[in-house]
């Protein structure tokens, strides 16, 4: 899964050199980095805990600061493994400060009767935001 994510996802080099262009102080920059860099790592763990018992299906818990840039995703979605193997751009995290996180969608969850919705693309592309915003 890493390293998918790493194709995808902006370096910490890259993150660090645009956080400097931002006027965020030292020890805020140091801090959305690190919350950057346990999301990737708490995300990288949930696939490969899937991929050693067989889960097949996640879903993406979106947390409210991150709810206004994750308009491309409802609270009842869901996405397969296969999605997360071509596109790994639809993991979390999607902004600075992302407050997002993956779980494993256990087949007796149900999220009400208008059931999981897949994560589909639009014109053949996931509409994830673009990394340089703060959550």
């Amino acid at each position: 899964a890493r390293e998918s994510i790493d194709k995808v996802k902006p370096s910490l080099k890259e993150i660090a050199e645009w956080l400097s262009t931002t006027g965020a102080s030292p020890e805020e920059q140091a801090r959305l980095i690190e919350s950057w860099t346990k999301s990737i790592d708490d995300v990288v763990k949930v696939i490969d805990d899937g991929d050693r018992n067989g889960t097949v299906t996640y879903r993406v818990v979106i947390g409210p600061k991150s709810k206004p840039f994750c308009s491309f995703m409802s609270d009842d979605n869901y996405i397969t493994r296969e999605q997360i193997r071509n596109h790994a751009e639809i993991l979390p995290p999607y902004v600075l400060g992302c407050d997002c996180h993956l779980v494993p969608k256990l087949p007796w969850e149900n999220p009400g009767k208008a059931g999981w919705k897949p994560l589909v693309p639009e014109n053949g592309a996931y509409r994830v935001p673009d990394w340089r915003h703060i959550a």
